[in-house]
């Protein structure tokens, strides 16, 4: 999202799709969640929930997030 770029504190980093049941999924970063749902808002963005990632999976290693 271009809007998400003029933020210098809540980054979009990359996003996933099912446009058949109509569901979006979203990663980003933040320095807290309180970030993010400002921004949400700000922005006029409807979202169900925000959850903190705490392992990351990528090319079959494993580490914290």
């Amino acid at each position: 999202m271009a809007a998400s770029q003029q933020d210098p504190t809540v980054k979009c980093l990359q996003s996933f799709a099912n446009l058949t049941e109509g569901k979006i999924y979203c990663v980003w970063q933040a320095p807290q969640p309180e970030a993010i749902t400002g921004w949400f808002k700000k922005m006029n963005v409807p979202y169900d929930s925000i959850t903190k990632i705490e392992v990351e999976a990528a090319g079959g290693t494993v580490k914290a997030a």
